[in-house]
């Protein structure tokens, strides 16, 4: 009998943890209907800019893509910008004697990236001019590129 009696009270327990309540999130009374149940989606920006890693000249002018996906905000604008060549021309320093350069012209043209862009689209161009007369040698320099999301 205490066995019994001990497995329905098991039995009972278990049937009591096994109840769910419902709460509702609205009261419905008879004659009206439910209020709309606003549905929010948010989506970050996201974006991926291909830069080369290095650039190769061989004394003639060079030109270089860059090229971006992008998922931006209605209205924002993703930019490319280099201080390094806000004068117009790149430094290049001869790596046995660094007082010898060369200083070809480089300019980045373009206007950025807008809206959703699936596909790796270019937006701007890096353009270094044609060297003449260099030293022989190896020249090295570099050219530092920031990025930013403008907001209208």
């Amino acid at each position: 009998m205490k066995k019994l009696t001990a497995i329905l009270l098991a039995l009972s327990l278990l049937a009591a943890l096994t109840v769910t309540a419902a709460a509702a999130d609205q009261t419905i009374t008879p004659g009206t209907g439910p209020d709309p149940v606003p549905v929010t989606l948010t989506v970050a920006q996201d974006f991926m800019i291909t830069i080369p890693t290095s650039i190769e000249l061989d004394g003639s002018q060079k030109t270089v893509s860059i090229t971006a996906t992008c998922n931006l905000v209605p209205g924002n604008t993703l930019t490319v910008s280099s201080a390094d060549l806000s004068g117009g021309s790149i430094l290049l320093t001869n790596n046995a004697d660094s007082s010898v350069t060369v200083e070809p012209t480089a300019t980045l043209t373009g206007s950025g990236w807008t809206g959703r862009i699936t596909t790796a689209t270019e937006g701007y161009s890096l353009v270094i001019g044609e060297i003449t007369d260099a030293q022989a040698g190896i020249y090295s320099g570099t050219i530092n590129f920031s990025v930013a999301i403008q907001n209208p």
